[in-house]
């Protein structure tokens, strides 16, 4: 099952600045995807699908051939700031280069591992959710996901988004709307990991009821963090998070801008 093309390898990054290590590693082990973990527009999201932070802050960074791959995104809380259905209209109608995938604000796709294995991809939008007393859109979100975890015949599940459950960030940490209505979720349909954004460090985290919770925030600026009890590595670095995958393993690497590999760990141990 350690065939080259029984692999899949994704990126979870944060954005611009890093984008010279994610090259590298692109260059020498392949990449099938970037998952894009919010606040791809800061400090307002965009205007509209004419916006021209869509060449300057995505399509004008990402130039290597290696990352002509599909960067899957979701949306932060400041891309709420902005016009969020221009960043929906920007994958449907078909502008820029083709690698921007936002089909809708959640969404889910999945991957063949080999003949036998697939991995399942949920996206989410953590802004509703955190909101979700004053948001008619959360219990959709969540009420979806259910059933599509529950549904889902993938050896492996797989959950991103912006806003972290679990964090160690001075900035903003653990969020309890999310521990109490996304978790749950989590765990009963047994996703093996969670990638978030928000803080802006690197971070992986002990399992909780048997997900492992990442944080890949430090794709631009960085703040600066603390370890907790439930830390397993973490940094204020800039840098982005590496995961490969196949029939029976599951690798995750915190790698730092300048191309060094700070942390190695495996989903499942």
């Amino acid at each position: 099952g350690t065939h080259a093309d029984l692999m899949r390898s994704a990126y979870f990054s944060g954005n611009a600045l890093v984008a010279a290590a994610m090259n590298q590693f692109a260059d020498s082990l392949g990449a099938d995807a970037v998952l894009g973990l919010g606040d791809n527009f800061y400090p307002d999201g965009v205007e509209g699908v004419d916006d021209p932070q869509f060449a300057t802050k995505f399509e004008d960074i990402y130039t290597r051939p290696a990352l002509d791959i599909p960067f899957y995104m979701t949306l932060g809380n400041h891309d709420h700031a902005g016009n969020i259905l221009a960043q929906v209209r920007y994958d449907l109608e078909n502008r820029g280069s083709d690698r921007w995938r936002m089909p809708d604000f959640f969404y889910r796709f999945e991957w063949d591992i080999d003949s036998q294995t697939k991995v399942e991809l949920f996206a989410v939008d953590t802004q509703p959710l955190v909101r979700i007393e004053q948001s008619p859109e959360a219990q959709r979100q969540l009420d979806s996901l259910g059933v599509w975890l529950r549904d889902s015949k993938a050896q492996w599940k797989i959950l991103f988004g912006h806003i972290a459950p679990y964090s160690n960030g001075a900035e903003h940490g653990d969020n309890q709307i999310l521990q109490q209505h996304l978790v749950p979720l989590m765990e009963q349909y047994q996703v093996d990991a969670g990638f978030f954004g928000h803080d802006h460090h690197l971070e992986a985290l002990d399992p909780v009821g048997g997900v492992h919770y990442f944080v890949s925030g430090a794709g631009s600026q960085t703040r600066t963090m603390t370890w907790g009890s439930n830390t397993r590595f973490a940094t204020s670095s800039s840098g982005f998070i590496w995961a490969q995958i196949t029939s029976d393993q599951f690798h995750v690497a915190i790698i730092k801008a300048t191309g060094h590999v700070l942390w190695r760990g495996q989903v499942g141990e």
